[in-house]
């Protein structure tokens, strides 16, 4: 489940208007780095199943039952900031009205934290170094029998680096057996992370082996 743009940005793209005759469905969608990087993922390593991308200004009924997959932020997706709310992890993505002081990641319970990303003055220019990620994987509230997986960061490069952590083929091995020692059989679990990036442009793949890369950790078992 992918987000959309806000109509005042859409509104000023010639493609992403529908009477437009070079009109591109996909120039409404954000995050299209992390929908491109997943999408292709997931249809290679699932063959024989229908996997299906959508806005989530387009979604049906069951799209919210099956194994769902939600991308970006709260702020423009409606459906990420529902199913944050709906799960049992003690991670909260909190907003700013700042465009460059977006918000954080807040951790509530017995480690409390907030977790920011990293913007620095390089040049006369606001420049992002180090964005703060977020997975979290668990039983789909809106059917137990299916799951749902956030993919989440306070900018596009943050949900990008989340998704790659388990779909670059030079870390993605090393993550998952990170998952499996540090969650065990536990059914619900998150991680928030951070997120590099050289010259505004390079999302590096956050190796959560790696010391420091890791922020904060929860899990829970369904008896």
């Amino acid at each position: 489940m992918s987000p959309e743009l806000p109509p005042h940005l859409i509104a000023a793209m010639p493609h992403a208007q529908r009477s437009d005759l070079d009109y591109c469905a996909l120039s409404r969608l954000a995050d299209l780095d992390a929908l491109f990087e997943l999408y292709g993922h997931i249809r290679a390593v699932n063959p024989d199943r229908q996997v299906e991308y959508r806005s989530v200004h387009q979604m049906r009924p069951d799209d919210s039952t099956g194994h769902l997959v939600v991308l970006g932020g709260v702020d423009w997706n409606p459906a990420q900031r529902f199913v944050m709310r709906r799960v049992e992890a003690p991670v909260e993505q909190v907003s700013e009205d700042n465009p460059l002081r977006r918000g954080c990641f807040q951790v509530a319970g017995d480690r409390p934290g907030s977790f920011y990303p990293v913007i620095d003055r390089v040049d006369g220019l606001d420049v992002l170094l180090e964005d703060v990620g977020y997975l979290f994987r668990g039983p789909n509230p809106f059917n137990r029998q299916t799951t749902v997986t956030v993919c989440n960061g306070m900018f596009s490069r943050g949900v990008l680096g989340a998704v790659r952590t388990l779909t670059d083929r030079q870390f993605r091995d090393g993550n998952v057996e990170y998952l499996s020692r540090t969650f065990g059989d536990h059914d619900s679990y998150s991680i928030l992370f951070r997120v590099s990036i050289i010259n505004q442009r390079v999302v590096v793949t956050p190796d959560w082996t790696a010391p420091g890369t890791v922020l904060h950790t929860w899990s829970e078992k369904t008896e």
